[in-house]
């Protein structure tokens, strides 16, 4: 094992670098890295550095020509042929080949693009423009950086001795904590420290102390580095950053509404089980779920990641319960500053009702609270955040007001379009006229039919049929397929066009029928048929 102390004492003597791998950073932002390149592959984005603990003036304990070299090794650094072949060789989430073929030969010949650096009454101003894809990926290395830079402002001061105290009683710390996880039974707990951490070194040594502590207990770590060289699994699924950019994207104020499903739908064509992980409360949990549609009932957990936790896991648990799920079989992961009191009584509450994971961040690889005078190594709220996408500002609301960040405009056009009553989609729902189920908004996809609305209601891919549907009245019926949304629109231009469709020559295909799941031939005839514009008796299912 590394001599901690006796390594920090060394940074002392020259510019060691922090980060050595495009790989030491977390998995989710690989897999939103893979995502965008498919999907979003020539959005701009800027992303921007945040200091909300504000009385942490940065740029008068970080060196600016120290922090300008680290930055700028980052940018050196390219994939090496281990983590080239640990990438598209491993085993993440069941699933071998995780990342295509495409997306590894981008990131084998990938590097880190331009920074833009500059003080402001004492904090560092730090931004990041391009494409989408490859500044998302400057977010984990600058955060661990600039985090690390200022560790060792404070770890500098102290000699020999007092690091190998100060380590030895921040050891003994987290390795009590972690006798305190042991005697909780069916424990799943995972490092997601990466961003925050007080150094690579001590999430390393972190890292090491679960696996032996916790054993089976301890379920991965986000760190891809780490988890190469300690053989365990990569853990991580997705995070805000994407609906915020796609809501950016949007260009009315419906589709703002339909924009945290609509990434979701592109995530659930790409991954499967433990991958489908839902992240709510972007802009505010109880509209996303009010206004959810069906498919999402379908997927393996929650992540609860603002606000009270508890009522949060309550949500999800209701929620489940009304969409004919079984909380049981679902997946709630907490990962809100958590530490160890909070784990332990949020796995004694849930673990009976339904399947509780814990992603444990800053109070794992970053608890130096009364080891040294002045809390000069307390951790504190650094972000790096997507700004704006193609020229238009990013919004994040939250469960926890003090997250929003934002335009103060955009914030409340945001919270006036998440907080309204109707689902987003349909303007006359608005207007009072909608004749679909009124007042049932809970797990639907709402879209215009002339002087109605239809709810569309599927396990898969409700959102994705949205573009193609403009029928005369309304339909309610379910479209289990993903693949649904494609096969309605090829039936159409093969066939199934609107001239065609109302001289009685549109016919469906074998596998578009199957595709709408449920349905026999004539009600797809009829299905499809509407879509082209003819006025038929609706038929409800």
């Amino acid at each position: 094992m590394v001599d901690i102390a006796t390594r920090v004492y060394n940074h002392k003597w020259k510019i060691d670098p922090i980060v050595r791998s495009l790989i030491d950073t977390d998995f989710y932002k690989l897999l939103m890295c893979q995502s965008v390149f498919r999907n979003k592959p020539e959005t701009q984005v800027t992303f921007s550095l945040m200091n909300r603990s504000t009385h942490i003036r940065l740029a008068e304990i970080v060196d600016e020509g120290e922090l300008r070299e680290q930055l700028d090794h980052i940018r050196s650094i390219k994939l090496s042929r281990g983590e080239s072949t640990f990438l598209r060789g491993n085993t993440f989430y069941g699933k071998r080949q995780m990342f295509s073929s495409e997306f590894m030969e981008w990131f084998e010949n990938f590097s880190l693009p331009p920074y833009h650096l500059e003080k402001t009454n004492g904090q560092y101003e730090l931004t990041f423009e391009g494409k989408w894809h490859e500044v998302m990926l400057w977010e984990v290395p600058v955060l661990s950086v600039l985090m690390e830079m200022r560790s060792r402002s404070v770890l500098k001061t102290l000699d020999r001795f007092q690091l190998q105290v100060l380590y030895a009683r921040a050891m003994t710390k987290l390795w009590e904590k972690i006798e305190r996880l042991k005697g909780l039974e069916n424990l799943k707990i995972a490092d997601f420290g990466t961003r925050r951490r007080h150094s690579f070194l001590w999430q390393d040594w972190a890292v090491q102390a679960m696996q032996e502590g916790l054993g089976v207990s301890f379920t991965g770590t986000s760190n891809c580095l780490i988890a190469m060289k300690r053989d365990i699994e990569a853990i991580g699924t997705n995070a805000h950053e994407l609906p915020m950019v796609y809501g950016a994207l949007a260009k009315s104020d419906e589709e703002l509404a339909m924009a945290p499903y609509q990434f979701l739908a592109d995530w659930h064509e790409e991954h499967d089980g433990n991958l489908r992980i839902i992240l709510p409360d972007t802009y505010g949990t109880d509209g996303f779920l009010k206004n959810a549609p069906d498919w999402l009932s379908s997927w393996t957990g929650m992540r609860i990641d603002s606000g009270d936790p508890r009522v949060g896991a309550r949500n999800a648990i209701k929620w489940w319960r009304s969409m004919g799920e079984n909380p049981k079989e679902k997946l709630i992961i907490f990962s809100d500053g958590l530490d160890v009191g909070q784990i332990v009584d949020l796995h004694k509450e849930f673990s009976l009702d339904v399947n509780v994971s814990f992603g444990w961040g800053t109070n794992l690889t970053n608890d130096f609270r009364n080891l040294v005078d002045d809390s000069r190594l307390d951790a504190f709220s650094l972000v790096c955040k997507a700004a704006t996408a193609n020229g238009r500002a990013t919004v994040k609301l939250s469960d926890n007001p003090n997250k929003a960040t934002g335009p103060l405009s955009e914030i409340d056009r945001y919270r006036r379009v998440f907080s309204s009553t109707f689902c987003g989609v349909c303007p006359r729902e608005r207007r009072g006229h909608c004749t679909a189920s009124p007042g049932r908004r809970l797990s639907c996809t709402r879209v215009r039919f002339g002087r109605t609305c239809a709810r569309i209601r599927g396990k898969e891919s409700a959102s994705r049929c949205s573009p193609y549907l403009s029928p005369k009245y309304g339909v309610h019926r379910r479209i289990r397929s993903p693949k649904a949304a494609n096969c309605i629109d090829a039936a159409l231009r093969s066939g199934g066009s609107r001239s065609r469709a109302r001289s009685g020559r549109c016919t469906a295909s074998a596998p578009s029928v199957a595709a709408l799941g449920g349905l026999s031939s004539r009600q797809a005839y009829l299905f499809l048929a509407s879509f082209a514009g003819l006025r038929l008796s609706p038929f409800c299912g």
